[in-house]
């Protein structure tokens, strides 16, 4: 018997008890019905996409002290502290976390500056300082040293930053789950924002 992946038969072929069911092989091949289609063109095979189940956003309490975590801990990494940092207040995918330039932070007149697509952002002392501790870290030596870095998470090969999966992979193992994360900064986001204020009511005569 010859099937797909899902076990669905697709030709059948019974042998006698003293026949080597590999010689049969290709009579199996061959019984395969054959999928309609117009001759020299291929057919569009059309594979559902699995939805993927909505992530569970962290609840309020572990939010804030993750976020706490990152700005305080001096023994958790310093690049695992900026990244679990803006992306858990700002809500940011991980992949532009992992794209952000070097130049997206600036400092002026003392104050720390964001800049995340195309938004100057000014951030709080404990945000701000973190990010220029992590922009105005040691520069690496070696050969690492000779290659300008336009990123602000480099990778390990030259004028490269690192990849999404590397970074969410290195956040989660310190305790920085990134769909949650995320998740969680978007619900805080939301409920820090302004509530649309009804019009007056008029009365009517």
């Amino acid at each position: 018997m010859i099937s797909d992946g899902g076990g669905i038969p697709f030709h059948v072929i019974t042998t006698a008890a003293n026949v080597n069911d590999v010689t049969r092989t290709l009579d199996l091949v061959d019984g395969i019905p054959s999928v309609a289609g117009r001759v020299g063109r291929r057919r569009d095979l059309d594979v559902p996409l699995r939805p993927r189940p909505d992530p569970v956003a962290l609840d309020e309490d572990s939010h804030w002290e993750i976020l706490h975590q990152c700005l305080t801990d001096t023994a958790m990494p310093l690049d695992i502290r900026t990244a679990g940092a803006i992306l858990l207040l700002f809500g940011q995918e991980i992949t532009r976390i992992a794209a952000l330039p070097a130049a997206a932070v600036t400092v002026a007149n003392g104050d720390t500056v964001l800049l995340l697509d195309r938004v100057p952002l000014l951030l709080p002392d404990p945000l701000g300082l973190l990010l220029t501790a992590f922009a105005d870290r040691p520069r690496p030596t070696g050969w690492a040293a000779n290659h300008p870095n336009p990123w602000h998470f480099p990778s390990a090969e030259p004028g490269r930053h690192i990849t999404g999966s590397t970074l969410a992979r290195r956040l989660t193992a310190h305790g920085i789950p990134n769909r949650p994360a995320r998740a969680g900064a978007l619900v805080q986001l939301a409920q820090d924002m302004p509530r649309p204020s009804s019009p007056p009511c008029s009365a009517s005569t």
